[in-house]
């Protein structure tokens, strides 16, 4: 029987940890050119994604990529989302997984912004 222990499946983690900031700062370099033109600061935001991702669970390329999209227009705590008390509930959620918790804050960017029409 094969045993891995802790310390060791650390190490790889570490290590698909590194593939995925290398991968994740080219996409950002990709999509957002006039914003990381210098590579140092699309690794250094790569490497805060990858921080928020492993503290919210978020284990998929494409839900990373997409939490790397919010936390650039919404700021690193998704201070400026529509609700970010509900971003950071869904985001600290134990119970759900990962992408559903990417699509749910999709979802809730999607949603009509409901104004009060006064009659006079």
């Amino acid at each position: 029987m094969l045993i891995i222990r802790e310390a060791q499946f650390e190490v790889f983690r570490r290590q698909m940890d590194r593939a995925l900031i290398v991968r994740l700062t080219g996409l950002l370099r990709e999509e957002f050119p006039d914003r990381f033109s210098d590579p140092e600061e699309a690794r250094k935001q790569a490497e805060l994604t990858v921080r928020e991702a492993d503290k919210a669970a978020i284990e998929s390329p494409d839900s990373i990529m997409e939490l790397a999209r919010l936390i650039i227009r919404f700021g690193n705590d998704l201070e400026g989302f529509p609700d970010p008390a509900w971003a950071a509930a869904i985001l600290a959620h134990t119970q759900l997984d990962g992408d559903l918790k990417i699509e749910f804050l999709r979802q809730r960017l999607e949603e009509p912004i409901e104004t009060s029409d006064e009659e006079d």
